[in-house]
């Protein structure tokens, strides 16, 4: 039987937005930036701690298709970096999905690395926890990625 760890993958994504750093963290780490996303029926904040100094402990609902997540912010570090755990998601079980976003001020704006460390379960049928876990794999650096075209499209920036 495979360990856990066999079946944990991790994915990073990386861009650069033409924009400034402050504008930036905003457009990604904001609740906005899944709401404009068309594969996204719904993104709310379900549990709201803190002020925008320190957002720990905030938890947002994303709806997507016949599925979604909960996830809560771990770390707020505005504008440099939003540490973040899924929570609870559905249809499938997430019991491992933690990520951040790193922004840093470079030359040509601003760098943005996405993380995201994770490992899916399927409680019906345990032997697909590992396909399920790949095709994720898949997706997510597409989602990614188009949260990201969405935020610099919002800032009327270019991306690369």
């Amino acid at each position: 039987m495979p360990r856990d760890r066999d079946r944990t993958r991790q994915i990073l994504v990386e861009r650069i937005i033409g924009a400034p750093i402050a504008d930036v963290f905003a457009a990604v780490t904001g609740i906005d930036a899944y709401a404009g996303l068309g594969w996204v029926r719904e993104a709310t904040i379900v549990e709201d701690v803190g002020d925008d100094d320190d957002r720990r402990g905030t938890q947002r609902r994303v709806r997507a298709g016949i599925g979604g997540f909960v996830e809560e912010i771990t770390d707020w570090r505005r504008p440099y970096r939003m540490g973040y755990e899924i929570r609870r998601a559905w249809p499938v079980r997430v019991p491992e999905h933690r990520g951040s976003i790193e922004l840093r001020s470079g030359p040509d704006g601003t760098e943005v690395r996405w993380t995201s460390t994770f490992r899916v379960a399927v409680p019906v049928l345990p032997c697909l926890g590992r396909p399920a876990t790949a095709a994720v794999a898949g997706w997510f650096p597409l989602l990614f990625t188009d949260l990201l075209n969405h935020a610099a499209t919002t800032l009327d920036a270019p991306i690369s």
